[in-house]
């Protein structure tokens, strides 16, 4: 159980993400209880009401950011078009250069 530590860090730069999350969602405090050593069982749940706050904070961000990716994704659809079109242009558009 210990290795899912380590999956944490790669569920949030890859597709396992979600898993992980439904992992931790229905064992996270079982595993919290079994892999470390608390002095008390209010040691226990001081550290899961801070784990509470912090899990809610990032989730709380996380809405907050997938809704302003669909309310604004117009301009950021822009703005990247703009920028690769620019980096592509001038690559494609040296290339036709030199062939010409």
């Amino acid at each position: 159980m210990k290795a899912l530590g380590c999956l944490g860090l790669l569920g949030t730069i890859t597709p396992l993400g979600p898993v992980y999350f439904l992992i931790m969602l229905f064992k996270g405090r079982e595993m919290a209880w079994q892999n470390r050593t608390y002095a008390s069982v209010e040691q226990y749940r001081s550290t899961m009401r801070v784990w509470n706050g912090w899990g809610v904070f990032c989730f709380t961000v996380l809405v907050l950011l997938v809704l302003a990716l669909f309310m604004f994704s117009h301009i950021f659809s822009q703005i990247i078009s703009q920028v690769v079109g620019g980096i592509f242009g001038d690559i494609f558009g040296g290339v036709t250069k030199v062939l010409e």
